[in-house]
């Protein structure tokens, strides 16, 4: 039994990775050139439809300035779509000890086809979970017929903000029902893991 718990404990900690601080995060931006001054010249990823993907902001080392500072960002190209689908995107802290850590708090880009901005969110991130109830927290986008292109970074001056969140939410206790006062205050920071999806 002892064999069985101790090989579960180095299994948790195994898939549970952590990622760089919001300091080192901050160190390896200012040492990143701006390489492509416009949209145009991004690597886009491809982003297929039904297929969650997991990325780290930052993680490229690709950065950029919107017009508020150079920051990490990452680029997507849509595949022909129909109606109004949705993107949904998802943020986690970048360590497993949450009160030390930090998540990203992005601005989302929707371009069209000739790379002008259809769209800009500011995103309002609410707390969720994976399927492990670990903490994330979850957005959703909805686009146009003429999106083409979705673009992802942390605005600098977000970094002065702080998201609400719950430590260990149970999976059975929607984030709009918790009192205010319970929350604490997670530190925004310019790079971490994320997922996207587009539905």
């Amino acid at each position: 039994m002892k064999n069985i718990l101790t090989f579960l404990l180095i299994f948790s900690l195994i898939g549970c990775a952590s990622y760089p601080s919001r300091e080192m995060y901050e160190q390896k931006l200012s040492k990143t050139e701006i390489t492509n001054y416009e949209m145009s010249e991004f690597r886009y990823s491809e982003l297929p439809k039904g297929k969650k993907l997991k990325f780290e902001l930052g993680g490229d080392a690709t950065a950029h300035d919107f017009g508020t500072g150079k920051t990490f960002y990452k680029s997507f190209r849509l595949p022909s779509i129909e109606g109004n689908p949705k993107i949904e995107l998802r943020s986690s802290f970048n360590t497993v000890a949450q009160k030390y850590g930090h998540v990203s708090l992005p601005t989302i880009l929707v371009l069209s086809e000739n790379f002008g901005i259809i769209d800009k969110k500011k995103s309002q991130m609410l707390q969720d979970h994976d399927w492990r109830n670990n903490v994330q927290f979850k957005d959703e986008i909805v686009l146009t017929p003429s999106s083409r292109y979705i673009v992802i970074y942390v605005d600098p001056d977000d970094l002065g903000r702080a998201v609400p969140w719950k430590f260990n939410l149970s999976i059975v206790t929607p984030s709009v029902m918790l009192d205010e006062s319970s929350y604490q205050k997670a530190k925004v920071g310019y790079g971490g893991p994320m997922e996207i999806l587009l539905k």
